[in-house]
């Protein structure tokens, strides 16, 4: 309760809300950007990749009709508009860092998959190229995993 409180006091009441208001709105609008790009993505086009713009885009959006609404009525863009934004959007990516480490989707990573063709985590795979993270999760089919055992 303590870190919220230093969190409202250090960047203010306002951009505490509209990091939050930001924050409900990225969730809510990922959700049909990420059904699209499951469609899209045999075609070669991948739009997850925007997802992470969202909550700036969004920040922007969100901070110029909370100053047109709320703050100066009438007046949707002024000097303290884009500070606003970046500000409420940043924090916005913290809410939902913290909240994802908390509250994220847990990932297999052992064996014990109940359905027969679910991908597992089987081992960990290091590469080195610069465009590739430095480890990768190798899936394999349940299937495949049994007959690996089963020779050993």
């Amino acid at each position: 309760m303590q870190e919220i409180l230093e969190v409202i006091d250090s960047y203010g009441i306002d951009t505490v809300v509209l990091a939050l208001i930001i924050n409900v709105l990225t969730g809510i609008v990922k959700i049909p950007i990420k059904h699209l790009s499951t469609k899209l993505e045999p075609k070669g086009i991948h739009l997850n990749k925007y997802i992470t713009l969202l909550p700036i885009v969004l920040g922007f959006s969100v901070s110029a009709l909370a100053t047109g609404l709320v703050f100066e009525p009438g007046v949707y863009w002024n000097a303290h508009t884009p500070v606003l934004a970046l500000t409420s959007a940043g924090l916005s990516l913290s809410i939902y860092a913290i909240c994802e480490k908390f509250f994220g989707e847990k990932r297999v990573t052992d064996n014990t998959a109940k359905n027969g063709d679910m991908p597992v985590a089987t081992e960990t795979e290091q590469e080195t190229s610069a465009d590739k993270p430095a480890a990768r999760i190798v899936l394999k089919k349940q299937t495949e995993v049994n007959k690996d055992e089963s020779k050993t």
